[in-house]
């Protein structure tokens, strides 16, 4: 048995200790050194990778026989700790999470369709095609052929206007269609809202269609249409409360954790449709667990079973045939062709660096930004004088706004975004280094994140908006909400964001916080998620070695979902 070093934090230690200091009382005191070590992994894993098993290889590096241990038991058994038939272990309310979600999508994948396809696709080939793409197309017929979906896509794709288009088609099918549109954070819902609307412009769309589509397709938050709880981590709608809606479309799905995601398919009711929308390439929830990125990274994506082929060419041409018997196989369809309206170099510039790290070529994206190319901006020391007339010059619209419309647009126009946030390249550092440049500016408002859920003021947790006075500023769906300062959860200055914090915004500017690459603390998904957030220009600031390191350091899949399928 090796030990293992106490290198974890000081929460996964209380945590860790207060754990063991239960499941001890019924364990033999020669176990005591491996039951404590177990724990430690296993907690430490959940904490701060997210991960809520350890693989037979990482067990056994404690122990070749934990189910010698009174705490652990097999899937059958009820202990609190859970050794699966793979050799996994754990947690048994985790282990119970992942296995009902595998059980949702393996059960939905055997239901009936009940749509008209025959009416559906008619519909769509006399009024609708001309304004998709392929993979676009594809992803519609997907949807209403099947129960559930999952549409992947990185920026500029065109996911909203895919839902949109897809709603359209439903609706005509099925004028009585009960339908959500949701995301995991009010800022998420807010510019779910923004893009359902811009596709809707887009659209040669009836009045009355118009006005269908304000009612149906509005925002809200994924908490909000489950029902929160005050004082409970359960909601209102469940198993035995079921919502009452038709379909249910999740935007922005990779940020949902895994209890949150147990949670929302078990508040379907029999028959409901699901279709998940994101961009697997971005970071997995905070909390852990990211169930929708190990789906996509699972599937054979725009590939169908043979059956299905002939109805769905009538959709797109691009249907390929899978030989694959897994239960995910025609139902991943991942958007390939970008309608990002780049009018400029600068846009191309930072599509090309989006790719180039998401494929994994650190070298050609290090090439790139020291390019010199519009749009990205390196420079190569935190100590550069340039830096702060940068964020100067960047926050200048929010520093000079006279009323908080127009605070919130300045929040939009730049953002500095750190990997972490301690240290010299962190959040906390780095806000400090914002406020002191915007010191000559009226800065009337000052930009804040929520850093905690409060169901009762419907904020959550990567929110932002601004403060001024005894009052606080957020944008929601519809309006610009009012909110007194006093009643604001916990929150911090928001000049500088983490990578994380910043996942489901956009940009005009972006300034990445590039720590030095022996530190490791930058990953391939972190730099794609903060490149992607820009629109218009990228400011990289450290030692351009960083982006290699980033790219090749490429972060793991948090869940086991795909293994109990």
């Amino acid at each position: 048995m090796n030990p293992l070093p106490e290198n974890i934090s000081p929460h996964a230690q209380d945590l860790t200790r207060a754990l063991f200091d239960f499941f001890a009382r019924k364990e033999e005191k020669e176990r005591h050194p491996v039951l404590r070590n177990l724990l430690h992994k296993l907690v430490s894993m959940q904490i701060e990778k997210g991960r809520g098993f350890l693989t037979l290889e990482e067990t056994g590096e404690i122990t070749e026989n934990p189910l010698e241990l009174h705490a652990v038991g097999t899937e059958r058994e009820h202990c609190p700790l859970v050794m699966t038939t793979q050799g996994s272990l754990y947690f048994r309310k985790s282990y119970e999470y992942e296995l009902g979600i595998a059980g949702f999508f393996a059960a939905k994948t055997e239901e009936d369709n009940s749509l008209d396809l025959d009416k559906a696709i008619h519909f769509f080939e006399e009024n609708l095609k001309d304004n998709v793409d392929e993979y676009q197309a594809l992803a519609i017929g997907q949807a209403v052929m099947k129960p559930w979906s999952i549409l992947c896509g990185g920026p500029g794709t065109g996911k909203t206007r895919t839902l949109v288009v897809l709603l359209i088609l439903l609706l005509e099918i099925e004028p009585d269609f009960h339908i959500a549109m949701v995301a995991p954070t009010g800022k998420a819902a807010y510019r779910l809202q923004q893009s359902i609307e811009d596709a809707v412009k887009s659209l040669s769309l009836s009045e009355a269609l118009t006005a269908r589509l304000s009612v149906e397709a509005q925002t809200s938050t994924l908490h909000r249409l489950l029902g929160f709880v005050r004082g409970s981590v359960d909601f209102l709608r469940n198993a035995t409360n079921p919502l009452p809606h038709d379909l249910i479309v999740v935007d922005e799905a990779s940020m949902i954790d895994l209890p949150l995601m147990a949670k929302l398919l078990d508040s379907l009711k029999p028959k409901a449709r699901l279709l998940l929308s994101g961009d697997a390439d971005q970071l997995s929830p905070v909390q852990g667990g990211g169930v929708f990125n190990a789906l996509v990274k699972a599937a054979e994506t725009n590939k169908f079973d043979r059956n299905d082929l002939t109805l769905l060419k009538r959709f797109s041409s691009i249907a390929g045939e899978s030989s694959s018997q897994s239960p995910l196989t025609g139902h991943v369809v991942s958007l390939e062709q970008s309608h990002r309206q780049d009018t400029d170099q600068a846009g191309e510039n930072i599509s090309e660096l989006c790719k180039l790290i998401k494929e994994g070529q650190g070298d050609d994206a290090k090439c790139l930004a020291l390019g010199g190319n519009p749009g990205i901006e390196m420079i190569s020391s935190i100590k550069d004088k340039r830096v702060g007339k940068l964020i100067a010059d960047g926050l200048a619209e929010l520093g000079n706004a006279v009323d908080p419309e127009q605070a919130i647009e300045g929040l939009r126009e730049f953002r500095i975004l750190c990997p972490h946030n301690l240290g010299k390249y962190g959040v906390e550092q780095w806000n400090h280094k914002a406020r002191s440049s915007i010191q000559s500016l009226g800065n009337q408002f000052s930009p804040v994140v929520i850093q905690k859920n409060d169901y009762g003021v419907d904020l959550f947790n990567g929110d932002d908006g601004v403060v001024s006075g005894d009052k606080a500023f957020f944008s929601s769906a519809n309006d610009l909400r009012e909110i007194s300062k006093a009643r604001l959860p916990s929150y911090q200055d928001a000049f500088a964001l983490s990578i994380h914090r910043s996942q489901g915004s956009e940009y005009e500017r972006v300034m990445i916080v590039l720590p030095p690459p022996e530190a490791k603390l930058l990953n391939r998904e972190l730099l794609y998620v903060a490149v992607s957030r820009a629109k218009k220009e990228i400011i990289l600031v450290g030692d351009p070695e960083s982006i290699v390191s980033a790219v090749q350091q490429e972060a793991e899949v948090q869940c086991g979902v795909v293994e109990l399928m």
